[in-house]
């Protein structure tokens, strides 16, 4: 594990045999001119401690792979509909302590709106819409001495919770078995406080934190 960060100060000391300088001359035949100097430390890819320091084009990577990952949630949905997937912040999260793993958490947050038109089992039509709320999550990001930022792109964390859709038409008719095809699930949550509590309530006693939300 790294023992030193880029800022740390070190010194460097000539030690030979007990100090025994004399030996040291006649075995190298040659005296040093220093015998310890200080060295600030640089250039050591360090964990990020700030949402600000993802490149832009890394962000929008990872955007482009969370999209994926979400509309991987639809697969059986009831053809017809549209949802509208919106990305609006994100929460990073950083250890308070060196030993803590992983050292920070990267959460992308999306808002889905999804809209369809069902008919019941009386061939009436229905409309329905909804928001709910979903997370992509990567862990130990790393600033690279270029700018760049390094991650490990195959392992996140991502919602996988399910909820029924919450209406009244749809309470009324999913007891017919008939009708099961209709039920509706979403996977993610509700609000997005709940994602709020998932990660940042949990983990307050080790973990600072940075809510990044994008102004609508």
């Amino acid at each position: 594990p790294q023992t030193v960060k880029n800022g740390d100060e070190i010194t460097v000391k000539v030690s030979y045999y007990g100090q025994d300088m004399e030996a040291y001359v006649n075995d190298m035949g040659k005296m040093p001119t220093v015998l310890e100097k200080k060295y600030t430390i640089s250039g050591l890819p360090e964990y990020m401690t700030s949402a600000s320091q993802i490149p832009e084009e890394t962000l929008k990577e990872m955007q482009a792979q969370a999209e994926d990952i979400i509309k991987a949630t639809t697969a059986g949905w009831v053809s017809g509909y549209t949802l509208d997937i919106s990305y609006i912040g994100n929460y990073m999260l950083f250890a308070k302590k060196q030993s803590d793993s992983p050292q920070n958490m990267f959460v992308l947050l999306y808002k889905m709106h999804y809209k369809n038109t069902l008919t019941d089992y009386k061939g009436d039509a229905h409309d329905y819409e909804t928001d709910y709320y979903f997370y992509v999550n990567w862990d130990d990001l790393v600033l690279n001495e270029d700018g760049t930022c390094s991650y490990d792109k195959n392992t996140y964390w991502k919602a996988d919770e399910k909820f029924k859709a919450d209406t009244d038409f749809y309470e009324m008719y999913n007891s017919s078995l008939i009708n099961t095809l209709y039920r509706l699930y979403f996977t993610g949550y509700k609000t997005l406080d709940e994602i709020y509590d998932k990660y940042i309530t949990r983990r307050i006693e080790n973990y600072k934190f940075e809510e990044n939300y994008i102004q609508e």
